[in-house]
């Protein structure tokens, strides 16, 4: 598999290994051969010239009637000998006709490193470009052919080269080129399978090769399930509202003591999601006296925020009741949220704990009268910081003796009233607040 891939993104390296043809000599019954090689490697230059059968070669003045027809046949050719094809150069009349177009090697050119990068655009603006690191095989190679159109509307090869500065692939490698490979109605069909299982695309590539005998046959690389991958997700978001309600109103179905419940804008657009199994209910029924209702978590795609009901179970692990998802965080998104939850468990938790939100200080007590609300003290204590400024949140000293009082869980209210005025005291932040 290494020598394969090294045929395909070959090093540089490889153009001084002692045998000059990467095919064996027995090519029979048309087989491409990797071509004659030059004396030019004294000069650290390289060159071959695909030796096949004169019906496959393109020819310089060769007409066709479309340009896809021209453009299909030297891309043929090119699967055949070994090597891939990029598109370049177009230039359209004012019609839209195309009248010229370039094919090239896909190895022509050379990557622009950073410095180069920097050189040309400015010391300034080269230093902000982040840009990802790749491989690159790119050899300068000037291998290419251009489409010209007639006067009759055909189109004619009006330069050719066929010399390449690079080895081609041989009969093993040719399958694992871009020009070779291919993701057809099978490929995409496991793809999406895989989608729904929520298994990824580097593990789907393994299933399919296992399944298919190894990696050879898949037809695909791992980046091309996953660009397959990036497609099929890309399809399925113009209707993912109507996904998932089918999904979890299927599942209301099947299940009576399934409860799943969503409501819509005046745009007719999904904005309010809760979903709640049998085990979150029975999770409820044995732990539901404090509740913790947190609405900190952003989805990165809808930017929509999740907000999960937790609860401790007597090995204090956290246990989850129900989750939601609501677009935006204001009353009527957290009033509707709160009612959905209370509609499901039937009966108020004895305490229920949120953060320090403005919505929510006003909708918790209309929703649940009899509970008491709580703030969560980790939200709490994050906003020391601002509250108390750089230098003091800083004091080791002062975390130690704050945070002794803070999580004693010891300490009664009027010893927890004493010892907090004391450290305020000692500190002089009385008057902070």
């Amino acid at each position: 598999m290494e020598v394969i891939l090294e045929q395909i993104f070959g090093e540089t390296s490889l153009e001084n290994a002692e045998s000059p043809s990467m095919q064996d000599d027995e090519n029979i019954n048309g087989d491409a051969h990797v071509g004659e090689q030059s004396d030019n490697e004294e000069n650290g230059a390289y060159e071959c010239i695909p030796d096949c059968d004169e019906s496959i070669k393109p020819l310089l003045g060769q007409r066709f009637s479309t340009l896809d027809e021209g453009v299909g046949y030297y891309k043929e050719y090119a699967a055949f000998v070994g090597f891939d094809v990029r598109s370049s150069t177009v230039k359209k009349n004012r019609h839209g006709d195309v009248e010229l177009k370039y094919l090239l090697c896909s190895r022509e050119g050379y990557t622009v490193t950073k410095e180069q990068r920097s050189t040309t655009t400015g010391e300034a603006n080269g230093a902000n470009i982040n840009t990802r690191r790749r491989v690159s095989n790119r050899v300068g190679c000037m291998a290419r052919c251009a489409l010209k159109r007639l006067k009759d509307g055909h189109y004619a090869i009006n330069v050719l080269i066929e010399t390449h500065k690079h080895r081609l692939c041989d009969k093993e490698a040719k399958k694992f080129l871009k020009i070779n490979r291919n993701l057809g109605i099978g490929h995409q069909a496991f793809i999406a399978a895989c989608e729904k299982a929520n298994i990824g695309t580097s593990k789907a590539f393994e299933l399919y090769s296992v399944l298919g005998g190894g990696v050879d046959s898949v037809g695909a690389t791992c980046i091309d399930f996953r660009n397959c991958r990036r497609d099929v997700q890309a399809q399925v978001h113009d209707a993912d509202a109507q996904s998932i309600i089918e999904k979890y109103t299927k599942k209301k179905t099947l299940f009576a003591t399934y409860t799943f419940d969503y409501d819509v804008d005046a745009e007719q657009k999904l904005c309010r999601v809760f979903w709640c199994d049998p085990i979150a209910k029975q999770n409820y029924l044995q732990f539901g006296e404090m509740v913790s209702f947190d609405a900190t978590y952003r989805t990165n795609r809808y930017k929509m925020v999740f907000v999960p009901f937790t609860g401790i179970d007597n090995h204090k692990k956290c246990v989850t009741f129900g989750a939601g998802l609501i677009s935006r965080e204001d009353k009527t998104s957290y009033a509707w949220l709160l009612n959905a939850f209370k509609r499901c468990m039937g009966q108020p938790p004895t305490c229920i704990i949120t953060d320090q939100d403005p919505a929510l200080k006003e909708v918790v007590p209309e929703v649940f009268p009899e509970s008491r609300h709580r703030f969560c003290m980790w939200h709490i204590m994050t906003k020391l910081v601002e509250k108390m400024g750089v230098t003091l949140a800083k004091d080791e000293t002062f975390r130690t003796k704050l945070n002794g009082v803070v999580w004693n869980e010891t300490l009664g209210r009027e010893d927890f009233e004493r010892s907090w005025h004391a450290i305020m005291g000692e500190y002089g932040l009385e008057d902070n607040r």
